[in-house]
C-alpha cells in the first residue's frame, strides 16, 4: 500500500497522542511511504517546540529516512495557489495536499495518512483517498493488483524501534 503522510500523521507516531494507536497502524500497514519534502521541516519544528527527547529525535530521523520525498516545482505555485482559493489552508497544509493530489495522478492507489481536521474535511470533499484504518473486527478486503518491479526501491521499516 502506497502511503502519503502529513507531518500531524508522523508527528502521532513519534508522540503518544490520540491518533497514535491508528498512526502505528498506517505506518505498519503502508509498503512505501510518500511525502512532501516540507515535512522534515515541520517535524523537525514540531519536534524544536515540543521539547523532543533524544529517542525522539532518533525515532524521527529513522522514519524521515524511509520515505520517498517529493518537490513541488516553482512551476506548479500558481496551480497550488489557485487550488487553495478554493480549499483555504494553511500555506504549508495547501503544500502537502496539492503535492499529494499531484502524486496520485501517478499513483493512483496513493491514500493520505492526515489528521488534520481541517485538510481532511477538504481532501474529502475533493474526492481523495484518505486512509482509514480497518474497524475492529472486519477483515479488510484482499485486492488484486500487479505489483511494480522493486528494482532499487527500498521497503520501508516497522515503526516500531
Amino acid at each position: 500500500m502506497n502511503l502519503f503522510w502529513d507531518s500531524s500523521a508522523i508527528l502521532s507516531v513519534v508522540f503518544r497522542e490520540s491518533k497514535s494507536p491508528q498512526a502505528v497502524q498506517a505506518w505498519d500497514a503502508g509498503e512505501y511511504a510518500y511525502a512532501w519534502h516540507w515535512l522534515k521541516i515541520e517535524t523537525a519544528s514540531a519536534l524544536a517546540r515540543r521539547s523532543a527527547n533524544p529517542g525522539q529525535w532518533i525515532h524521527l530521523q529513522k522514519m524521515l529516512g524511509m520515505f520517498r520525498f517529493l518537490e513541488l516545482p516553482e512551476t506548479e505555485y500558481d496551480d497550488l495557489c489557485a487550488a487553495n482559493r478554493r480549499w483555504r489552508l494553511t500555506a504549508a497544509d495547501a503544500g502537502h495536499l496539492f503535492c499529494f493530489q499531484q502524486a496520485s495522478f501517478v499513483l493512483p492507489d496513493l491514500q493520505l495518512v492526515c489528521f488534520d481536521e481541517e485538510m481532511t474535511s477538504v481532501a474529502r470533499k475533493e474526492g481523495f483517498l484518505l486512509w482509514t484504518p480497518p474497524e475492529a473486527g472486519s477483515a479488510t478486503p484482499a485486492l488484486v493488483r500487479e505489483t511494480r518491479s522493486s528494482y532499487g526501491r527500498k521497503r520501508k521499516r516497522a515503526a516500531h524501534v
